[in-house]
């Protein structure tokens, strides 16, 4: 596995941290229920 760089770019463009795409499913999810 190939190391990686973390950086605040989210934080700073959005002003909250960056969040997992788990997370943002979570948060959305019932939005998408029919």
């Amino acid at each position: 596995m190939e190391a990686r760089t973390v950086v605040d770019t989210v934080e700073k463009v959005t002003g909250r941290p960056a969040r997992t795409f788990a997370q943002w499913v979570a948060e959305h999810a019932d939005r998408f229920k029919p």
